[in-house]
């Protein structure tokens, strides 16, 4: 009884069970197939206990969408997993295999298992489900009604969930539909405006703004770049920007770009003159890692050519902030704009180059005002330094640059000093310096010596940037050279910190400028060296002992006007300046009454000459006193006519004075030396008479009375016979010194070696007798009297042999050419003379030794000295005792 109450009761709860297994589609309405299938395992665990798996795969709409998940009492699997069950089961899958088990092995545990495959709905059409119990279990036929009820309760809610999925595919399709239409009308609208508004962009400008701004917001992108190639086409550069920015102003890309061999992709797009569409890509750098969230993020990018006529022009750049697909419909939208904006970038470079034309000529002819302005400043300013300031002001004015220089090269010409500029940091002009070197931007222009343009010092390879561009940042600029007197003078230099092109026009007037300083620093030189000569010739003027004096007239018939005198007229006249040149008729009033006729003639001569002449005449001083002038004056010409004349007047009363008391003593002395040569004569002829017989008969009372005389007698004769040879010696040597006389009128250009042969024959028994050595150079041709020159080297080289002691004379003669004589010398190795005779020992007569010890009359060096200074040059000796002399003598050339 109480066994049939327990079935009961279980029978009783399975109803129960099944009741609630037929609310199941009620619980799984809204879920999707895959919460359902997971679902049914728990329900099929809950109502059957003893089953050990549980295998269940759902039917998609398609392939791919095959679902296969395996429950055990532990775990549920899925995903690859599953499928290796599928492909355990695939055999047994069998739509009425429910009525009977199947042993297999567990494809877990490999242990004994009995399976039945459960279909889901009608023929299985939403699924199958596979149960596994134990080799010691079955299943009741309540079991398998509860896995019927099960899986077709799950049937109706994977149908239920499909038609579900189905009327959500129809609204999502529909609500498509809704959404490219209105996608599609805004994408016009967006054209339609953005078409308006470039039919109104004239500038690159206005129409990157449109481009870039508009189709920003249209697209919904981070940002927007557009690009333009420079006009060498080797280089592109950001025009403009707009969207999300970089919170650190370093970080953004570049402003300018080399088009080749750069690889970024927007140089891609110019060379192949195609769009790019990056769908998701990695950032290339900080600026566009930034804009999509990170360096390890995926953004997307529209990258579009500008094609005018086959040839780029531009590009356009939209950055996305994530990965996203780029439709049809998106691609021929912005393709289309890119195609507007093509054309509308054209019509605005027409319009730009035509505007830029006139903006040329007006920029030229202000330039051109400039230029004309400084040039004449330049001609009427002294003051340079205010001058360089304004041209360095105008350049940085006119030219739109930071900076402006001016580098004065230094003397050593090795490097250059900041003389003046715009735009540098306080205390680097007047103090600044820049090498010279080929290595500096300035030092190269200095040795090209043309203009050097520079558009990035980044990429420069001719030089280096100075560390004053470096300080200051400096990206670009242009330098010409400022030419000086002998060379350059300096560089003239504009700098910019941002990247640009120089034109033509801004080289040319950047040149024009340097030119101007250029002929202002020669105009200064030439007004210096104008302002030296006036103040040396007002030195000279005012050194000069007379008054110098300029006369004109504008025909030859028009009186004289003097227009110049020199100070020195009140000194010599006692008029001043002022007087004179108010005096019209200033010559004639000086003029000497007795000599006025005279003397107005000799100065009308010497201008109908049309030369120069030397007049003396007699003036006036202002205080009456007559005074002598020795006046030198030359014609003024004009086109061969003679305009005036300019002279030097000197008072010469004190010279003609001694000129006259000159004249008198040249008189006297000329009777003077008549009578000296009279005496000479005298002396040579009557006076050695006397002697000659005082000796004579000395000689006669000597040898008739010979046996009379005592030893004196005999002694005393021959004191007074050699006596008397003594002094027959000195008239003759006195006799030989007054013959030292005569004019240049005796000079001759001859050999002097011929002069030196002479005199050596004439000492030859000298020079034989006491063994000399004598050595000498060629002697030159010179102009003198060859007579008194044979005398010269004869008395030299005749004392070189004398004053020797006991040892073989060495005797050189030597010459020398000097810049206006040549110089002779005669060196022996005898005994010397002491420094304290120096003078001594050319006065007449003076000797320096006994008689006995060397002969001789004292007279020798006199007479040299008298040859040589009668031929204009010098005579002098120099000495070292004991080891010998050498005498010096000159000769003019």
């Amino acid at each position: 009884m109480d066994t049939l109450t327990d079935e009961i009761q279980s029978l009783r709860r399975s109803l129960r069970d099944l009741v609630a297994l037929t609310t199941l589609p009620t619980i799984w309405a809204g879920s999707t197939p895959n919460d359902i299938a997971e679902s049914l395992t728990d329900v099929l665990l809950t109502t059957c206990p003893q089953l050990d798996l549980i295998y269940v795969v759902l039917n998609r709409p398609a392939a791919e969408d095959r679902l296969e998940l395996v429950r055990t009492r532990q775990n549920l699997i899925a995903g690859a997993d599953a499928q290796k069950f599928g492909e355990f089961f695939s055999a047994y899958l069998k739509t009425d295999a429910l009525n009977s088990l199947t042993p297999v092995s567990n494809p877990l545990n490999n242990d004994p298992l009995n399976i039945a495959v459960i279909p889901m709905g009608q023929s299985g059409n939403a699924g199958i489900v596979v149960v596994g119990v134990g080799a010691d279990h079955t299943l009741t036929e309540l079991d398998r009604l509860a896995l019927n009820v099960a899986t077709n309760q799950a049937a109706t809610a994977l149908q239920q969930a499909q038609l579900l999925t189905d009327l959500r595919t129809v609204s999502q399709q529909k609500d498509t539909a809704f959404a490219q239409e209105q996608a599609a009308r805004e994408r016009m609208a967006s054209l339609q405006a953005i078409t308006a508004a470039f039919s109104q962009a004239l500038t690159t400008e206005q129409v990157g703004h449109v481009v870039v701004d508009q189709m920003v917001d249209s697209l919904k992108a981070a940002t927007g770049v557009f690009y333009l190639l420079t006009e060498n086409t080797s280089t592109y550069e950001v025009k403009y920007r707009t969207g999300k920015r970089p919170s650190n102003k370093n970080s953004g890309d570049q402003q300018r770009y080399l088009v080749d061999p750069n690889t970024l992709p927007i140089t891609q797009v110019i060379r192949s003159q195609r769009p790019l569409w990056l769908e998701s890509f990695q950032p290339q750098n900080a600026f566009q890692s930034q804009l999509i969230g990170g360096k390890d993020h995926q953004g997307a990018a529209a990258i579009l050519p500008f094609v005018i006529n086959g040839q780029v022009i531009g590009a356009i750049e939209y950055i996305f902030s994530q990965a996203q697909t780029f439709s049809q419909e998106d691609q021929d939208f912005i393709l289309a704009v890119s195609h507007q904006c093509a054309q509308a970038l054209e019509n605005a470079r027409l319009y730009e180059s035509e505007l830029k034309a006139r903006e040329l000529l007006q920029t030229r002819v202000k330039l051109q005002s400039i230029i004309s302005e400084l040039g004449q400043e330049a001609l009427v300013s002294y003051d340079l330094p205010a001058l360089m300031n304004k041209s360095a002001a105008v350049l940085a004015d006119m030219l739109n640059v930071e900076f402006t220089k001016i580098l004065e090269l230094l003397p050593d010409e090795n490097s250059l000093l900041l003389r003046a500029g715009v735009g540098w940091q306080e205390g680097n002009i007047g103090h600044t310096k820049v090498d010279a070197g080929s290595e500096s931007q300035a030092g190269y222009s200095l040795q090209s010596h043309n203009p050097v343009i520079v558009e990035d010092l980044h990429t420069e390879t001719r030089f280096t940037a100075s560390q004053l561009f470096v300080e200051h940042h400096v990206i670009s600029g242009v330098s010409v050279v400022i030419d000086g007197h002998q060379g350059p003078w300096g560089i003239l230099g504009v700098h910019s910190s941002r990247w640009r092109q120089f034109t033509s026009d801004d080289v040319y007037f950047v040149q024009s400028v340097a030119n101007i300083l250029g002929a202002a620093l020669e105009r200064a030189r030439l007004d210096s060296l104008l302002e030296l000569q006036r103040q040396r010739l007002t030195n000279i003027i005012a050194t000069i002992p007379g008054v110098i004096w300029e006369n004109y007239h504008a025909d030859e018939h028009e009186e004289m006007q003097l227009v110049f005198i020199s100070a020195y007229v009140e000194t010599m006249l006692g008029y001043t300046v002022e007087e004179a040149l108010a005096e019209r008729h200033f010559w004639i009033k000086i003029f000497h009454p007795e000599d006025a006729e005279e003397t107005a003639r000799a100065f009308n001569r010497v201008r109908q000459s049309g030369g120069s002449g030397i007049i003396n005449f007699r003036a006036v001083h202002k205080n009456g006193q007559v005074i002598d002038i020795h006046a030198l004056m030359i014609t003024i010409l004009k086109d061969g006519k003679p305009i005036g004349k300019r002279g030097v007047m000197m008072d010469v009363t004190e010279r003609q004075q001694l000129m006259n008391a000159q004249a008198r003593y040249a008189a006297m002395l000329r009777r003077s030396n008549e009578e000296l040569q009279q005496f000479a004569y005298v002396a040579s002829h009557d006076l050695q008479e006397p002697l000659r017989m005082v000796t004579s008969y000395l000689q006669i009372i000597e040898s008739r009375y010979a046996d009379k005389l005592d030893n004196d007698a005999h002694e005393f004769i021959d004191f007074a016979i050699d006596g008397a040879a003594r002094m027959k010696s000195l008239i003759s040597a006195l006799l030989e010194y007054s013959r030292v006389e005569g004019s240049e009128k005796d000079f001759k250009e001859f050999d002097s070696q011929l002069a030196l042969e002479k005199a050596l024959a004439n000492l030859s028994l000298t020079i034989e007798d006491n063994m000399a050595q004598i050595t000498y150079d060629v002697m030159p041709r010179i102009k003198a009297d060859p007579t008194q020159i044979t005398q010269l080297f004869q008395n030299l080289i005749g004392n070189a042999i004398k004053f020797q002691k006991e040892k073989t004379s060495e005797i050189y003669i030597g010459v020398e050419r000097k810049p206006y004589e040549w110089q002779f010398s005669v060196r022996d190795n005898g005994i010397g003379i002491s420094p304290e005779y120096r003078e001594r020992i050319f006065v007449i007569f003076q000797r320096l030794h006994k008689r006995n010890e060397y002969p001789g009359t004292g007279i020798g060096l006199a007479i040299c000295k008298k040859v040589v200074e009668r031929h204009g040059g010098r005579i002098w000796f120099e000495s070292v005792p004991d080891r010998g002399t050498t005498f010096y003598f000159t000769i003019p050339v």
